[in-house]
């Protein structure tokens, strides 16, 4: 499996003003970045799609069983 460092998507960024508050918790940005990581790991095992924001936008990345 593949560790955050060799992953090829860009570094999520929460930045939005209703988030502010939450992110500034103990925590909660490792947190986030270990769903992230986990979101990934079950969508190569199983094959199904990744789904992100990028640009604002909704986008599908096929993921395949490694």
């Amino acid at each position: 499996m593949k560790d955050s460092h060799q992953v090829n998507e860009p570094q999520a960024v929460y930045s939005t003003t209703a988030m502010a508050p939450v992110l500034e918790m103990p925590g909660v940005q490792a947190a986030m970045l270990r769903a992230a990581q986990s979101a990934r790991r079950i969508a190569r095992q199983t094959g199904t799609h990744l789904i992100v924001i990028r640009d604002g936008r909704m986008v599908r990345l096929p993921q395949g069983p490694q």
